[in-house]
């Protein structure tokens, strides 16, 4: 669980991999901007549900492969 304000920005080559169960509830406004390299992994159960407003900028590179029940909810 990441609460409101949490993770804003992620530099290039931040949060390379995510294990299953990590980051599995994003609170609104988190995760703002990812930059170029970040979250290139998810593993399977990752990110399950993503608030209004997160993640409103992906730079390029980013979030490259998501495995299985990787971002259900958007």
């Amino acid at each position: 669980t990441v609460a409101p304000g949490g993770i804003t920005t992620a530099a290039p080559g931040d949060i390379t991999t995510i294990a299953p169960g990590d980051i599995t509830t994003v609170a609104p406004g988190d995760i703002t901007t990812v930059a170029p390299g970040g979250i290139t992994t998810a593993a399977p159960g990752d990110i399950t549900t993503i608030a209004p407003g997160d993640i409103t900028t992906v730079a390029p590179g980013d979030i490259t492969t998501v495995a299985p029940g990787g971002i259900t909810t958007a």
